[in-house]
């Protein structure tokens, strides 16, 4: 909840420029295609493609779709990863990503494959899930890879955490100095009204 943005803080602000953004993406994708040896043309038109796919599949309309990319730029502003989704952020190569809900929905969802896990819970398996809205709605950060994550400024308050890892594994929750100030009783665990405003960095396992 604390990175660059000023702690409390539950919307950054949008990015204006639609110009620039399509400029930075098609950049970026573009070295993304030399680095593994893909035409430069194939790969923006390839994500343009899929993101197409999942704005119609989603339903949503051009503004809505304007909407939910500019809170996509707007967080990687302030945030490392890269765009995977028209609501998702990779945050890192193991796995770990955030996702937003989709405009006039609480609750987050894969456009990419629908997937949810076994018991229908909204977290996939060997993966903690935590949601900035109680009762498991709003932005949902789902890491895998056994490090401190930061918990960013959208979480505070009342919020929500699903902890769907193998059997057993117990969930770290540290304050602001980086020491553990509660752990959870292992997966399968979850809470529906979970205070994140103490909570600085959360490590899975």
């Amino acid at each position: 909840m604390h990175g660059s943005t000023p702690h409390g803080a539950l919307r950054l602000p949008t990015v204006t420029s639609r110009i620039k953004r399509l400029v930075t993406v098609l950049i970026s994708v573009a070295v993304i295609g030399l680095s593994i040896g893909t035409p430069v043309h194939a790969a923006p038109q390839a994500a343009e493609r899929a993101y197409a796919a999942q704005v119609a599949k989603a339903g949503l309309t051009p503004a809505e779709a304007d909407e939910l990319q500019d809170e996509i730029d707007a967080y990687l502003a302030h945030h490392e990863g890269r765009q995977t989704a028209i609501n998702e952020v990779a945050l890192d190569d193991k796995g770990s990503f955030m996702r937003l809900p989709l405009p006039g929905e609480e609750r987050a969802r894969d456009l990419k494959s629908g997937a949810r896990s076994a018991a229908g819970a909204p977290c996939l398996y060997l993966y903690f899930c935590a949601f900035n809205g109680p009762d498991f709605t709003g932005i949902e950060n789902a890491w895998s890879a056994c490090y401190n994550h930061t918990v960013d400024a959208n979480y505070i308050g009342t919020g929500s955490w699903i902890n769907n890892q193998t059997p057993g594994t117990v969930a770290q929750f540290k304050s602001k100095d980086g020491v553990t100030r509660w752990r959870d009783s292992g997966a399968f665990s979850a809470d529906n009204e979970a205070d994140w405003t103490w909570v600085w960095y959360l490590q899975p396992c």
